[in-house]
């Protein structure tokens, strides 16, 4: 995919974007990327909450404000969580904080001039952080994030995450990618999604998993499906239903990513990917979209 880091930056600017980040050597992490450019909101960031449970909370802030709504630090912000629990917001002034855990928010911005607020979780009793009678032992016994994490469910589905390697733009603009897989056994799943970022797996491969901390990671992939995975972004919101019907056609299905004009296509071994190939060429080559081959088996 040529030139994707300036892709993503205008689709940001154009319809707003939110990426969960996680590092080695931290508590997880996860923050907004977009909300001040779009809505002349503060970005959000969120410590210590997995990488599922987190997208989830950002997306449901970051849907409301889409929607209009505007939010202010020491405001409770209700229907964000389940069961009525409220969260909160506070002011971050800390440059320290900037560099430690918003690169990618860094590089869109250009810089540390953006305002950044923290989102608060409650605890158990649903007060906040902020608030008197705050019991942060409830917290650690049944942290709250915990109830937001997927768990395998009666099909034996579950999620496993993936680690990626961004690159010196700080693409692709996240650390983890999860998706959901069938249970083989303890230690091997078959993938049921189409990756958006992980490479040189696809739909359908078997891959060997670790357990850490009650959470799924991909280790290696010990049976290949024969499918391939591709991933593109369209520059025209409203070439999109035209575009995606075309590369259904030749066979493949497809996953649309978080932001219009962005998915990942599943190649099978029937698909006709010679001519999907050569549709694609000729829309990368007429400035309508760009993709990039993530798995490749032709």
């Amino acid at each position: 995919m040529g030139a994707t880091e300036d892709n993503i930056k205008t689709l940001i600017e154009q319809r707003g974007i939110w990426w969960v980040g996680a590092v080695d050597g931290k508590a997880p992490f996860a923050y907004t990327v977009g909300l001040h450019r779009l809505f002349q909101q503060p970005e959000i960031l969120l410590l210590g909450v997995r990488p599922q449970p987190a997208m989830g909370i950002l997306n449901n802030l970051g849907n409301a404000i889409r929607g209009g709504a505007r939010f202010s630090t020491g405001q409770r912000i209700p229907n964000i969580l389940a069961g009525d629990m409220s969260v909160g917001l506070r002011s971050i002034a800390s440059k320290k904080v900037y560099r430690d855990y918003l690169g990618y928010a860094l590089w869109f911005y250009g810089g540390d001039w953006f305002p950044v607020v923290e989102c608060m979780l409650p605890d158990e009793k649903n007060v906040l952080p902020t608030e008197a009678s705050f019991d942060g032992a409830l917290m650690a016994r049944k942290p709250l994030p915990d109830l937001w994490q997927p768990r395998s469910d009666l099909h034996g589905r579950a999620k496993v995450l993936f680690r990626l390697v961004q690159n010196e733009q700080g693409f692709p603009p996240a650390t983890i990618e999860g998706m959901w897989a069938d249970r083989i056994d303890d230690a091997h799943y078959r993938l049921d999604n189409i990756p958006f970022y992980a490479r040189s797996v696809a739909r359908g491969d078997v891959v060997a998993v670790k357990r850490v901390d009650g959470e799924l990671w991909f280790d290696h992939v010990t049976q290949e499906s024969g499918h391939g995975t591709i991933r593109v972004i369209v520059y025209d919101e409203g070439s999109v239903p035209s575009i995606t019907s075309a590369v259904q056609a030749f066979g493949c299905t497809i996953e649309p990513g978080n932001i219009a004009g962005y998915f990942a296509v599943d190649v099978p071994p029937n698909a006709k990917t010679r001519e999907l190939l050569r549709f694609l060429e000729e829309g990368e080559e007429g400035d309508r979209f760009s993709y990039e081959e993530g798995c490749k088996t032709w």
